[in-house]
């Protein structure tokens, strides 16, 4: 198992049976892939995107007053339960 530590990524190289699985964290959010599904760039895409959505997420919330964020997040968590 190789391992590559830095300060806001790390990859992971897992090998199940005949299988290659590359796990990527990035920045808290984690995508693993079977080799013969995804390429690296697929994978750097994927983590692209769902960061960038993170971030606009945050952004909204931060804009809302407080009683709006409130709000919303009892609905998020009713949603989430669901």
């Amino acid at each position: 198992m190789e391992v590559q530590r830095e300060h806001w990524t790390t990859h992971q190289l897992i090998v199940h049976g005949s299988k290659f699985f590359l796990q990527i964290c990035f920045l808290g959010f984690c995508i693993s892939k079977g080799r013969e599904t995804a390429s690296f760039g697929s994978l750097k895409s994927a983590i692209l995107e769902r960061e960038e959505r993170k971030q606009k997420h945050q952004s909204h919330i931060r804009g809302l007053n407080a009683f709006d964020r409130h709000n919303k997040s009892l609905n998020e968590y009713g949603n989430y339960q669901l």
